[in-house]
């Protein structure tokens, strides 16, 4: 079951093919996140892992749509250990 929560979903897209949604408290929060270096070299070890080229534009998150939202939540409730946790989820692109 789905339990409020304070922060904001946010959605970070890479090479117009992969969609990463996670929590932030802020937009400006969520920012300072995707430029850290643990988290760059995360996901660039996700992305070398998968043969995905990722282009040189900036990672910019944005708040995450209906849709998105919800298929992040349905994940976070599947897997409620991870509550702890900072969750990533690979959202499915049309």
């Amino acid at each position: 079951m789905t339990s409020p929560s304070s922060k904001t979903i946010f959605v970070l897209e890479l090479a117009d093919r992969e969609a990463f949604a996670f929590e932030a408290e802020s937009a400006a929060i969520a920012k300072v996140m995707v430029r850290a270096p643990w988290f760059i070299r995360a996901l660039n070890r996700f992305c070398d892992a998968r043969g995905i080229v990722r282009d040189e534009r900036p990672l910019l998150p944005r708040e995450a749509t209906a849709r998105e939202k919800a298929a992040y939540i349905d994940y976070r409730d599947e897997f409620p250990e991870a509550l702890g946790s900072l969750l990533v989820v690979r959202l499915g692109l049309p």
